[in-house]
């Protein structure tokens, strides 16, 4: 498998097996914070926000008092707790349910949330939200009642308009938490420096694009490894997808890719088009890996000429796998 960078976004292991993706290629990371670290809540944590109680400020101190940020996130639910073969819902937080946090949004397993905006501590009443806004959200079972329940806490940087999809993943099985990635299907008016920059590609006329994501199933493989996936069309043909390195279609007839593990990637699809995700096999080329069966039923990404959307493969065998279709905002 040739691993690296995502068609549309950079990959980095940050704590507990926490990747982030996003669209296009970047240097600086959020930071996140492992399960059961010290979270003191919304009333200490400056970098979310914390007000002084200065001048504008009204209404008195409220340890639970927010404020939403301008741009807005979602969230992917392909969490399945370690040890178990069973996918378990998650709550998103902001702060903790332990020091007067706010929960933001319950995602059942194998479903995505709405949008909605994260939201910065506001105890005073008193903040006024900057062009860029450090703030933080804490991915928790549900009913968690206590900090040291976090499956993971993740600190990012908002955009104004910015619309990021989140990907709630298996954590490492001989680890705890649970890992994830961030995708930016926009980037907003005022991106940080550095850390979004890139675009998706623009597929030929009349096509449009799935990106295919198993990051999923990257524990799935006999030995612990990732199973490596090749994508084909219904007649059993490869599927074209852009090169990780060059941004352009593939060409490379003694090379190819795989979708799986961190890898993830950009195929091109004509509308009405349903696709295959195959088990790689070393024997035999490319193609003859194209014709196999399937690990999920041929799947219509239902995207429009010019449109995108993500396919998030999952399941419980490297073999038997469904995907959630989520269209780019």
């Amino acid at each position: 498998m040739r691993c690296g960078r995502g068609v549309v976004g950079r990959w980095c292991v940050v704590v507990a097996a926490c990747i982030v993706l996003v669209s296009g290629c970047g240097n600086d990371e959020g930071s996140a914070v492992l399960p059961g670290a010290q979270d003191p809540g919304l009333s200490e944590l400056s970098e979310l926000g914390l007000g002084t109680g200065g001048p504008g400020a009204t209404g008195g101190y409220d340890q639970s008092r927010t404020i939403p940020l301008d741009m807005t996130v979602r969230v992917v639910n392909l969490y399945v707790p370690q040890g178990s073969t069973e996918g378990a819902p998650i709550e998103v937080w902001t702060g903790s349910p332990e020091y007067g946090g706010h929960r933001l949004v319950t995602v059942d397993y194998g479903t995505v949330s709405d949008f909605f905006a994260p939201e910065i501590a506001d105890p005073f009443g008193d903040v006024v939200l900057e062009k860029n806004n450090d703030y933080s959200l804490g991915y928790y079972p549900v009913g968690a009642t206590t900090s040291d329940q976090a499956l993971i806490t993740k600190s990012e940087t908002s955009s104004p308009g910015a619309k990021l999809t989140v990907l709630a993943l298996p954590g490492d099985p001989d680890g705890q938490g649970m890992s994830m990635q961030t995708w930016a299907d926009e980037v907003g008016s005022a991106p940080e420096a550095g850390n979004w920059n890139g675009t998706l590609p623009t597929p030929p006329a009349g096509s449009g694009l799935a990106i295919v994501n198993a990051a999923a199933t990257q524990y799935l493989g006999s030995d612990g490894s990732a199973p490596g996936y090749v994508g084909a069309a219904q007649d059993g043909t490869c599927l074209q997808y852009y090169d990780t390195d060059t941004g352009k279609i593939h060409t490379d007839e003694f090379t190819d890719s795989l979708v799986g593990g961190t890898q993830s990637l950009t195929f091109v699809v004509t509308p009405g088009q349903k696709i295959s995700l195959v088990p790689y096999q070393e024997q035999g080329t490319h193609q003859d890996n194209c014709a196999g069966k399937s690990a999920f039923a041929p799947l219509d990404p239902a995207v429009g000429a010019g449109g995108a959307a993500y396919l998030f493969v999952h399941g419980t065998s490297a073999t038997e796998l469904t995907a959630l279709v989520v269209p780019l905002a």
